[in-house]
């Protein structure tokens, strides 16, 4: 029996809340990285447009080839990522605000919302509010940038730095199928398998406390 029942709970969700934080700041990471592979693979599609549309199916099919587990290298997501190379310039606003969203949320918004402004203003929203896809799909079909944006006369500074997307954004982030397949692309790795690299630390660290806790399960 714990002689501290508070104090083993405060040590807990002590423990809880570094583990999300932490895991939230590496999935946030990873994201990034990838939209902005995504828009420095977009910008060697645009330097080869000379090429013709068939020069990214082909390419699709060798990528597919080298790298068969990744879903992110089909033809059709290498020409969003041209688009998305062509639309959007490469500085402090793609850095650190287009790069927070998942890559199908920037999709969505490139496809259904043509003015800059506008969908400067979509993106912004998207991570202030933690839109997940269908919110953002919806939200631009009820034309709220005209309803909300414009009868009040919003402004926005694009330049500051915003804060972190909360819980929905980061479930988002998580559940994005680009992420998980671009991290475990070289290996044939199981569920099972990243569940024990998750949990090896955390069962060191809880069996280091010693007698009077008891370890029940992963």
């Amino acid at each position: 029996m714990l002689e501290n029942n508070d104090k083993y709970f405060e040590v807990l969700n002590d423990i809880k809340n570094t583990l999300l934080v932490t895991r939230n700041k590496m999935i946030e990471n990873v994201n990034k990285d990838l939209i902005l592979m995504y828009y420095n693979i977009g910008l060697k599609l645009i330097q080869y447009n000379k090429w013709g549309s068939s020069f990214i199916d082909t390419l699709a099919k060798d990528l597919k080839i080298e790298f068969p587990t990744i879903k992110g290298m089909s033809a059709r997501n290498l020409r969003y990522m041209q688009k998305f190379a062509s639309e959007f310039d490469n500085d402090e606003f793609l850095q650190h605000d287009v790069a927070k969203l998942p890559w199908t949320s920037i999709t969505t918004i490139m496809d259904q919302v043509k003015d800059k402004e506008q969908r400067n203003w979509y993106i912004i929203e998207s991570i202030n509010d933690g839109w997940p896809r269908p919110i953002i799909i919806h939200q631009i079909s009820s034309k709220l940038y005209e309803r909300q944006a414009l009868l009040e006369n919003k402004t926005t500074n694009f330049d500051e730095t915003l804060p972190k997307p909360n819980n929905e954004q980061v479930k988002e982030l998580l559940k994005n199928p680009y992420i998980f397949d671009f991290i475990t692309a070289d290996k044939d790795v199981k569920e099972l398998d990243i569940e024990k690299e998750l949990t090896a630390n955390i069962t060191k660290l809880l069996l280091e406390f010693g007698n009077g806790f008891a370890f029940v399960g992963r």
